[in-house]
């Protein structure tokens, strides 16, 4: 069984500009694709 490995990604999933201009809207559907990508990686 492969092993995915994941670390600091939370820099860039959350950026400065993205904490600056508080649009969180952006950062939840960031976040959202990321996790799927996982999940789909995860299948494999």
């Amino acid at each position: 069984m492969p092993v995915l490995l994941v670390f600091g990604m939370g820099s860039q999933l959350i950026s400065k500009e993205v904490l600056a201009s508080k649009d969180f809207e952006s950062l939840k559907h960031t976040v959202a694709k990321t996790l799927a990508l996982i999940q789909k990686l995860k299948k494999k």
